[in-house]
């Protein structure tokens, strides 16, 4: 049931150490990975315009530290893993995708795919960060912007030959 600016109630309710929100309220992140690092429940909307589909994620995203070299906690990067229910038109299902976390400087990190490859850089330093992603032919537009301690809000907008939706998730916890 929607709450407050349309988001669901358990999305509604700040913790007590969060400062009010506004539409525009954007949190400064002294460093992204710490800021991430721990379980995040995830609503996602999505909105394909080529099949004039509309569909919903819901579930979990976990950023968990790596050991280094040494073994050491911290040394390392990160993995994000996102699980969850997928339901898009008629299809519904379980989803699941992995990104690899490289810690970068100025507390910045570089999100990867599993193999290694370079998916965008991500620096929540100002509260707000927005990048571009090209594969092959198709164009990923994706911004975040942490409107409190516990609340992320993250956008795509993604097009090419043979895509063109939108995706809205809100990261909480």
């Amino acid at each position: 049931m929607p709450g407050p600016a349309g988001l669901p109630d358990r999305l509604a309710a700040p913790s007590p150490a969060d400062p009010p929100m506004g539409q525009n309220r954007r949190v400064e992140v002294a460093d992204t990975l710490s800021f991430l690092l721990g379980t995040w429940s995830l609503d996602r909307s999505i909105e394909d315009y080529r099949g004039g589909r509309e569909g919903s994620f819901t579930g979990v995203g976990a950023w968990t530290e790596e050991p280094g070299p040494g073994g050491e906690p911290g040394e390392g990067g990160a993995c994000y893993h996102e699980s969850g229910r997928l339901v898009l038109a008629t299809h519904e299902g379980l989803a699941s995708r992995r990104l690899q976390v490289e810690r970068m400087s100025h507390g910045a990190v570089m999100l990867r795919f599993h193999d290694g490859r370079p998916f965008v850089d991500l620096d929540l330093g100002p509260g707000e960060c927005r990048r571009v992603h090209t594969c092959g032919a198709d164009r990923y537009e994706i911004s975040f912007v942490v409107r409190a301690r516990s609340l992320v809000e993250e956008r795509w907008r993604v097009r090419g030959p043979q895509k063109d939706y939108a995706a809205i998730t809100t990261l909480a916890r």
